[in-house]
């Protein structure tokens, strides 16, 4: 255990403050009556009915309840509320301005960015509109062509059924003309 004037000299002002206020025994009793302190962070402020007040960690409220029940009288506990951050320094507000302008020209620089994706996008937005356009006319043509071989196909096996037809007739005229082995 430290004492508090070891814990403020390790420790700034605003964590000192911070720290709970409870005394938990004397170095060297009875020659040094120096008071040893919890120091750790502290929870709650508490109040006594005669005013006296002070910080402490949440397993000294216990103690402090404890106390109060022992002595017939009243100690109040209000929780330290965590959320309210210490004044900024000087140094870090200079580091906080910093970082804000490094952030604000990524984020010109992002958007700069963002503009030319959007230009490049619809630029290929339009190549893709112009492209399906031309696939559906390719389309349209290809149907055609394969409309007109079907038909070609067709009139082709038409006419080899014809020449067979006229083949069989040419061989069946042939017949009945004399050969010149008959004489």
């Amino acid at each position: 255990m430290h004492t508090q004037a070891e814990l403020v000299s390790r420790t700034t002002a605003a964590a000192a403050a911070t720290l709970c206020t409870h005394v938990t025994g004397y170095e060297d009793p009875p020659h040094n009556t120096r008071p040893i302190v919890c120091g750790r962070p502290a929870v709650f402020a508490h109040t006594w009915d005669w005013g006296e007040s002070g910080r402490c960690c949440s397993e000294h409220q216990f103690v402090l309840n404890q106390t109060a029940e022992q002595l017939n009288r009243r100690v109040g506990f209000t929780p330290l509320d965590a959320g309210i951050a210490p004044a900024i320094e000087r140094d870090e507000r200079i580091q906080f301005n910093a970082k804000i302008l490094t952030l604000e020209d990524e984020a010109v620089v992002a958007r700069k960015r963002g503009a030319e994706l959007y230009q490049t996008n619809t630029k290929l937005a339009e190549e893709g509109r112009l492209l399906m356009a031309r696939n559906n006319e390719l389309g349209k043509r290809l149907d055609e062509a394969q409309a007109h071989i079907l038909e070609v196909e067709e009139r082709e096996a038409k006419l080899l059924s014809e020449r067979a037809e006229l083949v069989e007739e040419v061989e069946r005229l042939r017949a009945f003309l004399p050969s010149d082995d008959h004489g």
